[in-house]
């Protein structure tokens, strides 16, 4: 009787085995189908796994903190909060990965509000120069673009009153959207309208 009761035992265990490789397959399947049919799902993944890196992580820690000196008015921390996610993210990416542009954009807009322009410029334009070697134009799932990049130019420009420079800015990043015709998905809904507008 006792060598039944393993031996149905066995037979249980490897069924169950069976049962989850089989589904387990089929969910594989389904999941490599929908990676063919949009390729955008690889970025997610890739972007996904990216996120359990400690050093992402501990950024992440960091934007939430950033979030609280926010909310709390202690606006002095906030540029430092962005320094640290900064360094975390390029110690992960590499300092030339399209990846840490939005925090190198965020970082130049805490700059302005620390009237620390000349940091705030170089932040943007190093944004610019990363986009413009990968050939990013309008923002995407994983990172903004040259048009992002050129229109927080425009912005500090404005700020110190260099109306030139915020103009010629302007007029790269319209001319970027003419000629990306605002249909690319990267361009995202809130410049297909423009795009119309310049056409």
């Amino acid at each position: 009787v006792t060598k039944n009761l393993v031996t149905l035992a066995c037979a249980s265990l490897l069924a169950f085995n069976a049962f989850h490789l089989f589904t387990g397959y089929q969910s594989f399947l389904r999941y490599k189908t929908s990676l063919e049919s949009d390729p955008r799902q690889v970025e997610r993944l890739v972007s996904l796994v990216y996120s359990l890196h400690p050093s992402l992580m501990r950024a992440n820690l960091i934007d939430e903190q950033r979030l609280r000196y926010h909310f709390a008015g202690q606006m002095k921390e906030i540029t430092n909060c962005f320094e640290r996610s900064l360094a975390l993210r390029e110690e992960v990416y590499g300092k030339g990965s399209p990846k840490i542009c939005r925090t190198l954009i965020q970082l130049g807009f805490s700059y302005i509000t620390d009237k620390n322009f000349v940091a705030a410029e170089a932040a943007f334009k190093r944004s610019l120069k990363i986009c413009q070697t990968h050939q990013i134009v309008c923002q995407s799932y994983s990172a903004p673009g040259m048009i992002e990049s050129l229109d927080s130019l425009s912005c500090l420009y404005e700020i110190e009153k260099r109306y030139a420079d915020a103009e010629a800015s302007e007029q790269q990043a319209i001319t970027l959207l003419k000629a990306n015709d605002g249909n690319d998905f990267q361009c995202g809904n809130q410049y297909r309208k423009l795009a119309e507008l310049l056409k």
